[in-house]
């Protein structure tokens, strides 16, 4: 009897023991499962951050682009010329890219630069005798769509012959601080490879045409279709995107005034 009951509690206790076994096993197997889940989510979290995220600015402060703060090192705060017209070194104003990357860092140096070269412009006419030379324009406008950062700065100088307008646009994006190609921005805008070309092409013509009379050699519209061309295929073609999330391309053109050839500020609809 106490044989047979020996046997039981020994039987007893391999059960109670294997049950806890059992137990243990299932808790890894639980923690495992949650841990894998997290890793999943935090790996989709990244994966969308990756899609959406802007980049920094430099100063949270402020908008995207403002005017820069340059010193300006002029030698006069202004000055004026025989026909009593005045010009102010305040007038010089061109924008400061607030983009913390690589692309925006050298796009603000290019502009310092023109900036710089404007001021010794001003100093010149300053002390110089007639005809002083001046600053005729210099200003800037700028946009944020589409993810893309774009703008424009527009300035010129005169002297004795007509002040011409000279540019510089930039276009960064806003996902990776990258400058925006021109695919990047026309196709932004809606637009396919053969539909911009096709609508800049127009454009030159219409324009270019505005200028020629009967007299005129029709050779001035190809001429400048060529130069569009040759100027994308070089990567050297200007464009930005304007607050109507319009992109404007600017070319040269020929046309028969003065010198001829010139940049024009051609809106694609």
């Amino acid at each position: 009897m106490k044989k047979i009951l020996l046997i039981i509690s020994m039987i007893a206790v391999l059960l109670l023991v294997g049950c806890g076994k059992k137990e243990d096993t299932n808790v890894p197997e639980n923690t495992n499962t949650q841990q894998q889940e997290l890793i999943e989510n935090v790996q989709e979290n990244n994966d969308t951050q990756e899609t959406v995220t802007m980049v920094s600015k430099l100063d949270d402060s402020r908008d995207w682009v403002y005017d820069a703060e340059y010193e300006k090192n002029v030698i006069a705060d202004s000055y004026t010329n025989s026909y009593d017209e005045t010009y102010f070194a305040k007038d010089i104003v061109v924008p400061y890219i607030n983009v913390d990357s690589p692309d925006a860092n050298r796009i603000n140096l290019k502009i310092k630069d023109i900036m710089e070269e404007l001021v010794s412009t001003f100093n010149a006419g300053a002390t110089e005798e007639e005809p002083k030379r001046y600053i005729n324009e210099c200003r800037y406008e700028y946009s944020a769509n589409n993810d893309i950062l774009s703008g424009m700065l527009v300035y010129s100088v005169g002297q004795t012959a007509v002040p011409v307008d000279q540019y510089y646009v930039f276009n960064l994006s806003l996902k990776d601080g990258r400058v925006c190609t021109y695919e990047d921005c026309y196709t932004a805008c809606g637009f396919s490879k053969e539909d911009i070309d096709s609508k800049v092409k127009s454009k030159i013509t219409e324009l270019v045409s505005s200028y020629l009379t009967e007299e005129d050699d029709e050779g001035f519209v190809q001429k400048s279709i060529d130069t569009y061309d040759t100027l994308v295929s070089e990567n050297n073609i200007m464009y930005f995107i304007d607050s109507n999330n319009k992109l404007n391309v600017i070319s040269r053109v020929s046309i028969p005034v003065e010198q001829e050839i010139y940049y024009k500020v051609l809106t694609i609809d």
